[in-house]
């Protein structure tokens, strides 16, 4: 039977552990875990670590690692804020690594709890704590961090699982961080008995946070401080066939959640941005293959099928390879399926489907160097009102060269060979003054020359 005075309750999206805390051993470690709880510290934080048959961690509100506090570290960051930073720069964010250490029995145990140092570094203790997924040589904590158990602090032991959430966090799929595809959240921690005394602060912190003992955590989908990657809701119900089917589908909204970092990072114009459909890469070319050849080879299946050769920009020598355009994609596919390892100037070529969306980007800078010179055009169009103010709307449409009128080509002629002599006068004035000056220049040089030789010679 469960000895309910000394129990947390964890409820995940998975199912609910029970954990029996170790506070005969591990005081000061359960009495900072209680009152995180208390605090409603464990509130939707990610699982974002899994290792199979070895363990799981949480307790991360950043959800990356980096994160952590203990709940005096999470008291003086709330009610002394300076900015974002505050847990990250407050004195009290950690504690002293004080407690049981595991045994070696422990160690190869399933269900194990204990508190996690931030990089194994002493003294970092704060809300992070692992459990162990795995039972004998080499699982769980066996073997790790040179498997004595020196590093790992007890702090309980999982009791009721009914749900078989440790079988289940096991038979995830992850990335190779151990960051599983779709979410697996804590949705909230419930204290059975806390035999401990408040620390200072913490009541002023639940007023803060708006926390009522008794009630529920307040409704968010995530920390605010959580720093991870988007993937798949832990709400969502994913239904396959097949495993194959569910691992595509778990790597394809990996993929979509990493383009919009690149987005918010500004490595790609949009989340949504794909390359184009009617474009084939085209590699390991001779270097003698000019685009003519490959637009005459590619011709075949569409007479205006384009290819650009990439050529290093300060040699201008083929760096090899080129993408050629056709107008379907459907040539696009023909062309792909006959053309691969194909004989060009005595190289098998290589031929896929471009994955470059070059141009997409070409398209996006232009757009944006548009708007940035937008207010300057909004100027100059503001200063030609200006100009042409008070002037009726005839003597403007006068004024304005009309190339297409072929009503009066006489007169156009006549205006276009006048202005051409105007030109050529002016350039030969040019020139003649230009030539002038330099003779001048010339002749000034000569007479300083004899200046000087005829000084010499009465000297």
């Amino acid at each position: 039977m469960v000895n309910t005075k000394m129990s947390v309750l964890l409820e995940t999206t998975l199912g609910d552990l029970v954990i029996d805390l170790d506070i005969e051993n591990s005081s000061l470690l359960c009495k900072n875990f209680l009152k995180l709880v208390k605090s409603r510290y464990y509130t939707n934080t990610l699982v974002y670590n899994v290792v199979p048959d070895r363990y799981f961690i949480s307790g991360d509100r950043r959800g990356d690692g980096t994160g952590g506090c203990s709940i005096y570290g999470y008291i003086d960051a709330a009610l002394n804020p300076e900015d974002d930073d505050s847990i990250v720069k407050s004195s009290k964010r950690f504690l002293k690594s004080e407690g049981r250490f595991l045994s070696e029995e422990e160690l190869k145990t399933k269900g194990v709890v204990c508190m996690i140092e931030l990089g194994n570094i002493k003294d970092t203790i704060g809300s992070q704590f692992a459990i162990s997924l795995g039972e004998g040589e080499d699982m769980a904590f066996d073997g790790l961090l040179g498997g004595d158990g020196k590093n790992m602090l007890s702090l309980g032991v999982v009791t009721e699982d009914d749900d078989n959430v440790l079988e289940k966090m096991n038979s995830l799929y992850c990335d190779k961080s151990g960051r599983p595809y779709q979410d697996v959240r804590i949705i909230r921690a419930l204290v059975v008995y806390d035999p401990f005394e408040d620390p200072v602060g913490l009541e002023e912190l639940l007023e803060l946070k708006n926390i009522v003992e008794g009630e529920s955590s307040p409704n968010h989908e995530k920390p605010e401080e959580e720093q991870a990657e988007p993937r798949i809701s832990a709400e969502d119900n994913l239904e396959y066939e097949n495993e194959e089917e569910k691992i595509e589908e778990l790597r394809s909204k990996e993929a979509k959640s990493r383009a919009v970092v690149l987005e918010m990072l500004g490595d790609l114009p949009s989340a949504d941005v794909s390359a184009p459909e009617n474009v084939l890469f085209v590699c390991k070319l001779n270097p003698v293959t000019q685009d003519e050849d490959l637009e005459l080879i590619f011709s075949r299946f569409d007479p205006n099928a384009k290819a650009e050769i990439i050529r290093d920009q300060e040699s201008g020598q083929s760096l090899n390879y080129a993408f050629v355009e056709f107008s379907t994609k459907e040539q696009c596919a023909e062309a792909y399926f006959k053309m691969n390892n194909a004989l060009v100037d005595d190289r098998r070529i290589k031929v896929d489907f471009s994955q470059s969306v070059a141009k997409v980007w070409d398209r996006y800078w232009q757009r944006k160097r548009h708007a940035r010179n937008y207010p300057l055009n909004l100027k100059r169009d503001a200063k030609y009102r200006q100009n042409i103010e008070g002037r009726d709307y005839a003597t403007i449409e006068q004024s304005r060269p009309h190339f297409n009128d072929t009503s009066n080509t006489s007169d156009s002629s006549e205006s276009s060979t006048s202005h051409c002599r105007t030109h050529e006068r002016k350039r030969k004035g040019h020139t003649q003054r230009k030539h002038h000056k330099r003779k001048h220049h010339h002749q000034h040089r000569r007479d300083r020359s004899r200046k000087h030789k005829h000084r010499r010679r009465r000297s």
